[in-house]
């Protein structure tokens, strides 16, 4: 596998994923939810206004019933996406924004932004930037901003690799990026919620599990019921690691910047270990983990590499 910052190849093919800082977050209650919509309604404004201009593509789903159609960007859809941002998604709506299909992977990917309500008690948003945007860093703290009085229950935000959201099983071959950047996020969790919401059905391959945090990132959320689990920090902890609490969850911050954790460049992620050192109680169970982050009971092998991408902070 050959790694570069212009994107993953896997087996000589054409790029599977490119660099990105991405941002993930499941909300507890539901997209019309006052709190979760105003905040919506925010990061999405806020996106538009720095990356408007990468829109390539929109799909709006009525129903929930169906996947939505990509369409262009036209100035009257734009138009109904203003709406519906000013009106409110209603239960079964969901919307993405894609940018154009011209990049490395050749589909609609990045700039990506998609919002959806996955059960009537469950809100997810995903966002992924080009990494090295000048507008990346401002539009993340927009996010934080925004989200910090909705009903987060588990989040996270920092660099990644990013999968065209309309390709098929990609991510399962991100894992080995890890061993070269540490601290990239590689599991494609915001499709994966059984990580951090117990299904019972589930549990026929993976036996009983904890549901919790499915995996942490330069700046990591934790809400209610994950954020009773957490400690007080120890007193040796690393000082460039911050822990907010605020009424609704607890924001946990690995260092002044994110970074790769690029082993090529020296990079010290010693604030990641730390960080995943106190968000550890937090986290799902193993089993659950090793089961939906690509594959781990294919071969001795696969599971090796989840274990090893799974334990790259211990």
């Amino acid at each position: 596998m050959t790694i570069t910052l212009n994107g993953l190849i896997h087996e000589g093919k054409t790029p599977i994923a490119v660099p990105a800082f991405r941002i993930g977050l499941s909300l507890n209650k539901g997209i019309t939810d006052p709190d979760n919509a105003a905040a919506i309604a925010t990061i999405t404004r806020s996106f538009i206004e720095h990356f408007g201009d990468a829109i390539g593509f929109v799909a709006i789903n009525k129903s929930g019933s169906r996947p939505a159609r990509l369409t262009q960007p036209t100035a009257a859809k734009m138009k109904k996406v203003d709406e519906l941002i000013n009106e409110g998604l209603s239960e079964k709506m969901g919307l993405r924004l894609y940018g154009p299909d011209t990049g490395p992977l050749g589909a609609p990917a990045g700039p990506f932004l998609s919002v959806h309500q996955q059960w009537t008690t469950q809100t997810i948003l995903e966002l992924a930037l080009p990494w090295d945007h000048p507008s990346a860093m401002m539009l993340a703290d927009h996010v934080d901003q925004a989200i910090r009085s909705a009903h987060v229950r588990v989040g996270f935000m920092g660099y990644g690799f990013f999968c065209a959201p309309v390709g098929g099983l990609e991510d399962r071959y991100l894992p080995p990026a890890h061993e070269r950047f540490r601290a990239a996020s590689l599991g494609r969790w915001a499709y994966n919620s059984e990580i951090f919401v117990w299904d019972k059905a589930v549990e026929g391959w993976t036996g009983p599990y904890r549901p919790g945090l499915p995996d942490m990132g330069w700046r990591t959320y934790v809400g209610d019921p994950f954020r009773e689990r957490l400690k007080d920090p120890a007193n040796d902890l690393d000082p460039s690691v911050v822990i907010e609490q605020t009424d609704r969850m607890t924001v946990v911050t690995a260092g002044p910047q994110p970074i790769w954790g690029d082993v090529n460049a020296g990079e010290d992620i010693s604030a990641y270990r730390a960080a995943y050192s106190y968000l550890l109680p937090a986290m799902a169970d193993r089993s659950v983990l090793r089961s939906i982050l690509g594959g781990a009971g294919s071969s001795p092998q696969r599971a090796d590499v989840i274990d090893s991408y799974l334990d790259r902070f211990a």
